[in-house]
Parts: structure tokens; C-alpha cells; sequence
């Protein structure tokens, strides 16, 4: 039973919602399947406009362009990496070397930028806060979203320095059991 009326197995129902909220319009096409184990299954499409390099584009765009290419430069960096290690193994050339690790590390900051494209299209989606107690919690919220990634780049950073530390204990102990 889905909404009071009976659905057999494989029936597909189709909805559409159009709804106007914040000055941004949503149109939603949703596609409820039953599937033959009688779960569920829903697929939704949405039209929403973006601010994305510039220009207005719908959702579905920017996000598979965003996506497109932080994948294409996930696979460098991987790339990236092999070489630099394939390098090290037959002691190759130190420049070249650096030369490699230099590429993943615009790749690396290429993605941050992707990145960033992701956050600004969650917000654009919001909308922007319009009664004063909006902009009141809204302005709140920030401070405690600034302060929560300052207290996580913190913890992160003393976890990577704890782990270096252990890395490298670890690295005396084996030397002085191979002496």
C-alpha cells in the first residue's frame, strides 16, 4: 500500500511536484518502482538553477561537470603516485621526480577547488536567509560551522603528527633489531 492505494510488484508510479521556495524553483519528477521483494525504489530528478563559473546552470550540469572532474583528477593523482613510486624503486631521476609530485600536487589543489564549487552550489540551493530571525541564526550558525572545522584542522593535524611520530618510532625499532 503506498498512499492508500494497492501497488503490485514492477508498478511504477510517477509524481510531480513543483514547488517555489526562496525565489528558486524546484521541479521534482520522482519515480517510485515496486520492486518484485516489495522494497521500494525512488528516483528523483531535479531542476534547480546554480551559480556555477559564472553563469546560471541547472543542477544536473554543474554537478556532473563538477564530479567529471574531480574524478579525472583523482585518477592523476593515482597515476601520480604510482609513477612517483615506480621512480623511487629504479632510484630515478630526482628533478623528474619532483617534477611528478608537482602534478599531484596541482591535481590535489585543483580538486580542492572542485571542491569548493560543491559548497557554493549547496547554498545557492538554500537560498539566502530573509527574516531577521534567519539572518540572526544564520550568522550564529557560521561562527559554529568556522569554529567546528578550526577544531577538526587542529585534531587532524595532531593526529597526522602523532602518526608520524609512530611511523618513525617504528622505523628506529626495526633499525636497531636489523643492527
Amino acid at each position: 500500500m503506498v498512499a492508500g492505494f494497492k501497488i503490485n510488484s514492477g508498478s511504477i508510479i510517477s509524481v510531480r511536484i513543483f514547488i517555489i521556495f526562496r525565489k528558486i524553483k524546484f521541479v521534482s519528477v520522482n519515480i517510485i518502482r515496486i520492486t518484485n521483494s516489495n522494497r521500494l525504489e525512488c528516483q528523483s530528478q531535479v531542476q534547480v538553477s546554480v551559480s556555477f563559473h559564472g553563469r546560471e546552470v541547472d543542477l544536473e550540469t554543474a554537478l556532473d561537470e563538477t564530479v567529471r572532474g574531480l574524478q579525472a583528477h583523482l585518477n592523476s593523482v593515482q597515476c601520480n603516485l604510482r609513477t612517483l613510486a615506480a621512480d623511487s624503486e629504479r632510484d630515478g631521476d630526482f628533478q623528474e621526480m619532483i617534477g611528478e609530485a608537482d602534478k599531484l600536487e596541482e591535481n590535489i589543489d585543483e580538486m580542492q577547488w572542485l571542491f569548493q564549487d560543491l559548497r557554493g552550489m549547496c547554498y545557492d540551493i538554500v537560498g539566502m536567509a530573509e527574516t531577521a530571525e534567519e539572518k540572526a541564526w544564520l550568522k550564529q550558525h557560521k561562527i559554529e560551522r568556522k569554529l567546528f572545522f578550526q577544531k577538526r584542522t587542529l585534531e587532524k593535524k595532531a593526529e597526522q603528527k602523532r602518526e608520524k611520530s609512530e611511523a618513525k618510532n617504528n622505523m628506529s625499532e626495526s633499525k636497531t633489531m636489523e643492527d
